[in-house]
């Protein structure tokens, strides 16, 4: 059995098997398919059936979209002691994890997603003749400026030019589908993933890194650039202060073990938003062997 920490800290125990077959799955269609209309019903269906012994419950409602690359689940599903929309998010983050770009859920944005000052003009949130890829979208700093980032939360590819304190630049796509093979081979990259903004609020963005078997996760200023002597200053801050505070998550993940938090509560345990907004999202990470 795989065993799944919920943001409750409460445990499902899911089976090994489903775990394997659903790697397995991914494994046979690569991410790059997914973006050439090679999304079958056959696949549609191998997906919903592993998801269903995955979460031993019936997945409903899924929907492959070839042309964006995503996969968008919904689901109505209970497990004891878990909301739907704790075990919805925990559909788009296995599919998100497992070999897609991105995923959705009911509300029809990115699980990994900018979410837009509410005086963003809507034409903006979406640049296609600029920013083809649709992993792109165009926000609003709080200086009124448009910055763009990709779901995933890295800054755009120009931003990303290696260095220690290179971001994970998943908007190149031999870079996007190695890392996303293999989620944990991010060797020296730091990964920011998605935006935590709310309206009229500014951005905060959480910072995974990997050392060894461990992740190591905190937040960061909205405005980090990669190879600026701020962004290293504050990379640097970072790496002495992980050790030193409580709130930050820090721990080992074994062989068959699925971990998922969210990166609000677990880091924000006494952050205001809590109180006047909903989680956006829950965050997964596995090491799964074989």
């Amino acid at each position: 059995m795989v065993n799944l920490h919920t943001e409750r800290i409460q445990t499902i125990d899911l089976p090994v098997g489903a775990v394997r077959a659903f790697l397995e799955l991914t494994k046979q269609f690569p991410t790059m398919q997914l973006r050439r209309r090679t999304v079958q019903s056959a696949l549609r269906s191998s997906i919903l059936a592993t998801l269903g012994e995955l979460l031993g419950q019936q997945v409903c409602n899924a929907v492959l979209d070839p042309d964006r690359g995503a996969v968008m689940l919904r689901s109505n599903l209970t497990i004891a002691d878990v909301d739907s929309e704790t075990v919805g998010r925990l559909v788009c983050g296995l599919a998100t994890l497992f070999g897609t770009p991105y995923s959705h859920w009911n509300r029809g944005s990115a699980i990994f997603r900018n979410q837009l000052n509410a005086k963003t003009p809507a034409d903006r949130t979406l640049r296609r003749a600029n920013w083809p890829d649709p992993l792109h979208t165009d926000t609003m700093n709080s200086q009124g400026q448009g910055e763009d980032y990709c779901v995933f939360g890295c800054v755009r590819r120009d931003h990303c030019k290696g260095g220690e304190s290179q971001l994970l630049h998943v908007d190149d796509w031999p870079n996007r589908k190695r890392h996303l093979d293999s989620p944990f081979a991010w060797e020296n990259h730091t990964m920011v993933l998605g935006d935590t903004a709310l309206e009229g609020q500014s951005m905060r963005r959480p910072i995974f890194t990997k050392r060894d078997d461990r992740i190591e996760m905190c937040w960061s200023p909205r405005n980090i650039r990669a190879n600026s002597r701020e962004n290293q200053k504050w990379l640097d801050q970072v790496r002495d202060s992980l050790a030193a505070t409580p709130r930050t998550f820090q721990r080992t993940l074994y062989p068959g073990e699925i971990l998922i938090f969210d990166n609000k509560r677990w880091l924000h345990g006494r952050s205001p938003i809590e109180s006047n907004a909903k989680l956006d999202r829950l965050l997964l990470a596995s090491h799964v062997d074989g």
